[in-house]
């Protein structure tokens, strides 16, 4: 009886399309590429990277951001900067939704940097809705793309992290 209970489950998970399917080779590099890039390190992002991948923020309102990099180089040394000039300890992103389609994976959710900017008196928790889409060619990460609501950021002050 118990058999035909399961099997009557696994009929109906699967008819109703609610079958968990197993990652695919550019999920696994874009989830890889994507943990590095959350916890701000940059040295684990580099080898997910293509030599001439793009890096593009069309949404950064900043007039001295530069929206798009391109080349490896390029790309972590303008990640590099930014973790290095804001003192960002994390992004933390939270990307309950991500999918693949044709080579591109795209995540949803928010970004939630944590930063203790040099030389200020606190740090700082920056939250904002965010998707990244990360098409993926050969094993390599070629094009990264940053969609944030920088209008729709809240930043909450907290106490400087001990040095």
């Amino acid at each position: 009886m118990l058999k035909k209970i399961v099997s009557l489950l696994a009929a109906v998970v699967v008819a109703s399309g609610f079958a968990v399917a197993e990652q695919s080779p550019a999920e696994q590099v874009a989830q890889a590429y994507i943990q590095a890039y959350s916890e701000a390190d940059v040295d684990a992002m580099a080898p997910y990277m293509a030599e001439d991948i793009v890096f593009e923020d069309q949404t950064n309102p900043n007039p001295d951001f530069q929206s798009e990099y391109v080349g490896k180089a390029a790309v972590l040394e303008m990640i590099q900067g930014f973790v290095t000039r804001s003192g960002v300890i994390e992004l933390g992103f939270d990307f309950p939704i991500m999918f693949e389609s044709n080579g591109r994976v795209v995540f949803s959710g928010t970004v939630n940097v944590h930063s203790a900017p040099p030389g200020a008196e606190h740090a700082y928790k920056w939250r904002a809705r965010q998707v990244t889409i990360l098409t993926i060619e050969d094993g390599k990460v070629v094009h990264h793309e940053d969609f944030a609501d920088y209008g729709g950021a809240t930043v909450t002050q907290l106490e400087r992290p001990a040095e």
